[in-house]
Parts: structure tokens; C-alpha cells; sequence
């Protein structure tokens, strides 16, 4: 069960199980959020993939004892800006310089290309049990 902590018009925090059908939830919520805050339906579109390909990475990726650890997702919004945080419990990644797609018959490896073209800019920040 996801446990949902919200500030009214500025900020969504989801506790997530690592688990995929919970992310799924996790991402609905967030669209709602941006949605009561007046988001642009491409917008919310844009942050709900976003949200769903950084939380499902955190999903697929762990193992161990990160599988017993919550997924957060953090969402702020100002008037100006949008800000999603994703915390996990991974051993973590190298985020490369640049973000190019897959050959076209590859399954995978979309997803930070399309965090990068949806966004103005993404950060990885890789810590001692966690990764933000």
C-alpha cells in the first residue's frame, strides 16, 4: 500500500512499494495532482510518462534488500517550474553525457531519452542506499 502525503497546490510525496502495479498507482496520482493544478493536458501526459520511466527503472532494478524498500516519488511545483525526484534504493547507474535512442528493434533503453526530451534538464544524484 503507497502512502500519499500532499501540500495543497505545491507538493505530492508518494511512498511507493517496489513494486510495479503500486508505481502504476503512484503515477495516476500524480497526474491528478498536476491536473488540480491546472497543468496543460501535454504536460501532464509528459510528466505521468516520466514519473511511470523513472519509477518503473527503480522497480526493475532492484534487488536485495532494495526490494523491500520504498520507491518515493516527489513532485514540487512552483509557478514557474515543475520538479520530479524519484528515490530508490538501487545500487545505481552512470547517467551518461547524452541521451540517444536504441537501435529500433531494442526492447529497451528509451526511457532517459525520453525523460531528456520531455524535460529541460535531469540530475542523478547516486548515494550511500539511495539514488535521487
Amino acid at each position: 500500500m503507497s502512502t500519499l502525503t500532499s501540500t495543497p497546490g505545491r507538493l505530492i510525496r508518494i511512498m511507493c512499494p517496489c513494486d510495479l502495479a503500486a508505481m502504476r498507482d503512484a503515477t495516476r496520482s500524480i497526474h491528478l495532482f498536476l491536473s488540480q493544478l491546472g497543468v496543460e493536458p501535454e504536460e501532464l501526459q509528459a510528466w505521468e510518462l516520466m514519473a511511470a520511466e523513472a519509477g518503473n527503472n527503480a522497480v526493475e532494478y532492484a534487488t536485495g534488500e532494495a526490494l523491500n524498500q520504498p520507491v518515493e516519488l516527489i513532485v514540487e511545483a512552483t509557478p514557474t517550474q515543475i520538479e520530479l525526484r524519484v528515490i530508490d534504493h538501487t545500487a545505481g547507474f552512470t547517467l551518461p553525457e547524452t541521451f540517444e535512442l536504441p537501435d529500433p528493434m531494442s526492447e529497451s533503453g528509451r526511457g532517459l531519452f525520453l525523460m531528456a526530451t520531455l524535460s529541460n534538464s535531469i540530475e542523478y544524484f547516486r548515494g550511500r542506499g539511495q539514488n535521487c
